[in-house]
């Protein structure tokens, strides 16, 4: 008897927690569709719950895009940018409507901007990231569209901003392929070239990067003479200058203090001839007369 009952209640149980499985969505797209509707504004999570729903069972019917920009606008409408833009893209990537690809990429521009020029964004650099993936987004939807050209410039700054040097100057060479007669085409090969400065240009002994990066802006400074960008440049060609004065400098130190006064002096006056305005060619003279005057003592 007490199995009989027991078999009972496990079959009461099973029963009884099917029922919101078999009941978990309506029996139609558009029952389904209406129902959800139905929580707009009484119960927004439960309002979004019902259209995933939709797009989960029955995500080949013509209802299933309409959830797919309801879910999409629900996050818009949440604040939740980011999330936002990705859901509308499923739209256009799932399910092909060119009517909706006008209006789905304006309110991806919107959320990059936003993210482009969101203040926060300079505490928190990883936040660029977002921004260079919803402009991804609109330049795929809309490659030829207007400022798109912009779009692929930015993408490029938010990396570069991010300290991802590798990645910004990839982007950076997408603007000048993609939009050979772009009006950021200066601005892109002067970043380009900054991009090729890496940390090792200021701390190692190996300078090929360091010529590199200054032959790449010597080169902008002359194909593009009357960029904005020019006096930055130069500025750059300067400070790089500096730098690589410095590692002369710091080998003819070593060789001076090894006493091997020949060599010193050969990198001592590499820094004057070649770096005379640098500030370390002040210290290079010193170093030379000292030279010089103990040169003469001795003999």
């Amino acid at each position: 008897m007490n199995k009989i009952f027991s078999v009972i209640i496990i079959l009461i149980f099973i029963f009884t927690t099917a029922i919101p499985v078999l009941a978990s969505h309506k029996g139609s797209p558009k029952e389904q569709f209406e129902y959800a509707e139905s929580f707009k504004d009484k119960k927004p999570k439960k309002y979004l719950a019902e259209h995933k729903k939709l797009r989960k069972f029955y995500k080949n019917s013509s209802f299933a895009e309409e959830s797919q920009l309801r879910i999409a606008q629900y996050y818009y409408d949440q604040h939740q940018y980011f999330t936002a833009a990705k859901e509308y893209q499923k739209t256009i990537d799932g399910y092909q409507s060119p009517d909706k690809l006008e209006m789905i990429t304006n309110i991806q521009k919107r959320i990059a901007n936003y993210f482009f020029a969101n203040p926060t964004m300079r505490k928190n650099k990883k936040e660029y990231e977002k921004a260079a993936i919803v402009y991804s987004m609109v330049i795929k939807n809309m490659p030829l569209s207007k400022n798109a050209d912009e779009f692929q410039y930015r993408i490029g700054l938010c990396y570069q901003r991010e300290g991802k040097l590798e990645e910004a100057a990839g982007e950076f060479r997408k603007l000048t392929s993609n939009y050979p007669n772009s009006a950021w085409i200066d601005d892109a090969y002067y970043w380009i070239a900054v991009c090729s400065i890496t940390p090792s240009s200021s701390s190692s002994y190996d300078q090929s990067s360091t010529d590199a990066a200054i032959d790449k802006l010597t080169k902008f400074t002359e194909s593009f003479p009357n960029s904005n960008l020019c006096s930055l440049a130069e500025r750059k060609i300067r400070e790089l200058q500096d730098i690589k004065a410095q590692k002369d400098y710091e080998i003819a130190e070593f060789y001076n203090k090894q006493n091997n006064k020949g060599s010193a002096e050969i990198y001592y006056r590499q820094v004057l001839k070649t770096y005379p305005f640098s500030k370390w060619t002040v210290l290079a003279e010193k170093k030379l007369k000292e030279i010089q005057i103990k040169g003469g003592k001795n003999e």
